[in-house]
């Protein structure tokens, strides 16, 4: 039996694990599903999802303002107001709004511009969240095109010095060489330990961020290379004002403020609703009345006006936010625009650069042999290969990632998460 339940148990891990694993790779591994399941599993994308839902609350509640209020009010006195009455008193009443000079309207008016604040404040946090998995993968890629490099320089390096030991064995080289190639091998092997450690801090970072147990052999799989054609130097006609959360977020508080500005209006006139209440007790017995009444909501001197001074200076506040976050998202863009054109034009340079750099390589150790060239000489020139992989990784990597940023910033998040 407890063989029985234990082949079970394995049974049962065992395909929770292949499960696990098959959904895994199942995925399409980019940074589109990396995106989607840090928006699920951050807290502050969570935060902001219940913000949400709390100003859909508000706006139902401001809804229901236009409503009756039902108001109830039990009095007990030790003594009746006149001999043989009831000394109890119960009042139920339901008072109607009918004309409040737009307070109501202002409310609800207040509560949907929560309700786009809180759906801006929201896209604003997906974003993010989403610029930082791209920058966190591109950490992650470039650190691991170094290791990768540092380690075809080690295997380089070792051979030099295994060649130039030899060579000082036998009289043919100075002793100095020696130590030149075995400082350049430690210290070609400090760049790599380096790197693998920023490889290790990147994909910690990126499992924080998604929720996913992640291993090197998943980002080993992963392209920065955008998922989908897209010319972005050609496409400046994109307006990345329409797109931009942190733009739709200003907008909406001057929405809230107007609202301010309009409920304050409002308070400055009394307000006129009818009310019906029954009255049992006391001397009255028992009396249903109907009544009109005005109400006011003045504040202390002349607060509302005071008030109104500075809620309009707030909106101008706001105004001229507006136009500073416009001003810099498009030059934010196009600074972006111009990066990646740099970026284009240094790829095809470095390409060059490194294709004669492995030409070099190979001639200069020939020379060398020949006494044409220093084992300096040497050296420096498996160094400038690696020179020259790194700029080339790098830049590659910089022009994946801006394009990343420019088509969040152009296209919005939402737009590229349903491609």
């Amino acid at each position: 039996m407890k063989l029985i339940i234990l082949l079970l148990v394995l049974f049962c891990n065992t395909w929770i694990s292949a499960q696990t694993h098959k959904t895994t790779e199942s995925k399409d591994f980019g940074i589109l599903y990396l995106i989607s399941s840090a928006l699920e599993h951050n807290p502050s994308v969570k935060a902001r999802r219940y913000d949400r839902l709390g100003a859909q609350s508000e706006q139902d509640a401001a809804r229901w303002q236009y409503f009756p209020t039902p108001t109830t009010s039990y009095q007990s006195s030790d003594k009746a107001a006149a001999p043989g009455t009831d000394s109890r008193i119960t009042t139920v009443g339901l008072k109607q709004p009918l004309w409040t000079n737009g307070r109501l309207s202002a409310g609800l008016e207040s509560a949907q511009a929560k309700q786009k604040l809180a759906d801006a404040a929201l896209k604003e946090t997906e974003r993010d969240v989403a610029l930082e998995v791209i920058q966190v993968c591109g950490d992650w890629q470039i650190a691991s095109a170094r290791a990768r490099i540092a380690q075809d320089s080690i295997d380089k390096h070792q051979k030099l010095l295994q060649q130039i030991q030899r060579r000082a064995q036998e009289g043919l080289s100075a002793q100095s060489d020696v130590f030149l190639a075995q400082g350049r091998l430690g210290a070609v092997q400090a760049d790599r330990i380096s790197s693998v450690a920023a490889m290790d801090t990147a994909l910690q970072r990126l499992m924080s961020l998604t929720g996913l147990a992640l291993t090197a052999h998943h980002l080993q799989k992963l392209s920065l290379a955008l998922p989908f054609h897209r010319d972005l130097i050609a496409n400046n006609d994109l307006n990345p004002i329409e797109s931009d959360p942190t733009l739709a977020k200003l907008e909406s508080e001057v929405l809230l403020i107007q609202s301010e500005i309009k409920s304050n209006k409002a308070a400055m006139l009394p307000e006129v609703s009818a009310q019906l209440v029954n009255r049992h007790g006391d001397v009255s017995r028992d009396v249903t009345q109907w009544s009109i009444g005005l109400e006011s909501r003045w504040g202390a001197g002349l607060t509302q006006l005071s008030s109104a001074k500075i809620i309009e200076q707030r909106k101008g506040a706001k105004l001229a936010e507006i136009e500073a976050r416009k001003i810099k998202l498009k030059d934010l863009v196009q600074t972006e625009i111009n990066n990646r054109i740099g970026y284009s034009e240094r790829l095809k340079s470095f390409e060059q650069v490194l294709e004669t750099s492995r030409g070099v390589v190979d001639s200069w150790n020939r020379q060398f042999l020949s006494g044409k060239k220093t084992w300096q000489d040497v050296m420096n020139s498996v160094r400038e290969l690696s020179q020259a992989e790194i700029q080339l990784a790098e830049t590659k990597n910089s022009l994946e990632i801006t394009d990343w940023r420019l088509a969040v910033l152009q296209n919005g998040l939402s737009n590229l998460l349903e491609k």
